[in-house]
């Protein structure tokens, strides 16, 4: 089994991510930069370097007029100071699962998970430690409800 991560952003300005990067920095946190992107994590069982470039050509998760994509087998590996992915606790994606399955012939999905991934660019030299503090600070204040989302840091 192996694991293949979905990234999937805007190419217009994200007004979501901008009213939540001014409202952190009234909240005093030294952030010069906040984007947000759909996070999708799957399990295949076979072909992961194929599945990574058809995966990302998967209209229903990525539309190439307004989104980006980024796709990788491991880490992200672009620059961030932190990062932290939100998601919804019951929220198994069977139905996407079923789609990607059963239309759209991705048989070798095994699970599919959702989430929204926030990567934090903070102002100034700070240390991962500090960098991850903050990013845990911000998601409990900010980013998740409590009541029916999760957060881990990346």
């Amino acid at each position: 089994m192996a694991t293949v991560k979905l990234f999937v952003g805007l190419r217009i300005p994200d007004n979501t991510s901008l009213s939540a990067l001014h409202t952190l920095e009234k909240m005093g946190y030294p952030i010069k930069k906040l984007e947000r992107e759909i996070y999708y994590e799957f399990t295949i069982n076979s072909g992961q370097d194929a599945f990574m470039k058809k995966i990302v050509l998967a209209d229903i998760l990525v539309n190439h007029n307004k989104n980006t994509a980024y796709v990788t087998g491991g880490h992200d590996e672009r620059a961030q100071d932190a990062a932290v992915l939100v998601e919804n606790i019951d929220d198994d994606s069977s139905a996407l699962l079923h789609t990607l399955r059963e239309r759209l012939g991705f048989h070798m999905i095994q699970d599919v998970k959702k989430g929204v991934y926030w990567k934090f660019y903070l102002a100034g030299d700070v240390n991962k430690v500090t960098s991850a503090s903050y990013a845990k600070k911000a998601a409990e204040e900010l980013l998740i409800n409590s009541h029916y989302q999760q957060y881990r840091l990346i």
